[in-house]
């Protein structure tokens, strides 16, 4: 992961608090996105891409596949 998904957020000018509420996640689960402290499954990747309005491959390097 990069830091393509902070600067894809802070393009659109949003808050990590903002797209927190887009996305039905807490701020500092956004915040340890960002901080390469946390990878999210695929389901919170597409979560947050969606709302960014771009592809997962567009904000993280790796899409965290689910486990069954």
């Amino acid at each position: 992961m990069n830091l393509r998904f902070r600067s894809t957020r802070t393009l659109r000018g949003w808050t990590q608090e903002q797209l927190s509420s887009r996305t039905n996640l807490l701020p500092v689960d956004i915040s340890r996105i960002e901080a390469q402290d946390w990878l999210p499954p695929q389901e919170i990747q597409q979560r947050l891409a969606d709302a960014l309005g771009v592809p997962i491959e567009a904000i993280f390097d790796r899409v965290r596949e689910m486990t069954s």
